[in-house]
């Protein structure tokens, strides 16, 4: 009935399925070294409505916050890895920061079955949107900053609710299946 924790400094890892299906935990501090959140960590935690990522946090393991109760994410500016479905059915999540550094492979359903993600804000300067960022996940609507230049495969894949997008000027490569599956698009602006 674990309903708050605060990690203590010096833990870098927090490790598989630590927290996993702790329904009544609504508080985590997590230390300001924190490099790794493993697989399924924080999974089922459907009372943690918000949580501060450390900016030295490198990678979120698959599913380290799926169906979790997150409204708004904000990951740091140096994350570079995103495993499989990491915040996969967190209905109530509404909004997402994308920092620049993202660079890892293996982003498939990152924001899959999340019906509330309204908002997405990219980091200033950001030139590639990863693959499979946004595959199944039910944006409407995305605004791509100026200065990327690069879509990478499957980025858009099957987002379903997706109506209209903008490519800005300087994208010069849209890579395989970036908006297959993307059934209701119909207002496409390119370069």
């Amino acid at each position: 009935q674990l309903k708050s924790i605060v990690i203590p400094e010096g833990v870098e890892c927090i490790e598989d399925y630590t927290f996993n299906g702790c329904k009544l935990l609504s508080n985590v501090t997590l230390p300001k070294g924190l490099i790794t959140i493993g697989n399924y960590v924080f999974e089922d935690c459907i009372s943690l409505e918000e949580i501060e990522l450390p900016e030295k946090l490198e990678n979120v393991g698959n599913s380290g916050f799926a169906n979790s109760g997150l409204k708004e994410v904000v990951l740091p500016e140096g994350l570079k890895i995103l495993k499989y479905n990491v915040f996969e059915s967190c209905k109530q999540l509404e909004s997402v920061y994308i920092p620049a550094s993202l660079d890892g492979a293996g982003y498939y359903g990152v924001f899959a079955d999340c019906p509330n993600l309204k908002t997405v804000t990219f980091e200033e300067g950001i030139t590639t949107i990863p693959e499979n960022i946004f595959a199944e996940a039910y944006i409407s609507e995305i605004e791509i900053p100026e200065t990327v230049t690069k879509i990478e495969k499957h980025a858009f894949r099957d987002c379903t609710q997706l109506k209209s997008i903008v490519i800005p000027d300087g994208v010069d490569c849209i890579e395989d299946y970036t908006f297959y599956g993307c059934k209701v698009l119909s207002d496409v602006s390119l370069p």
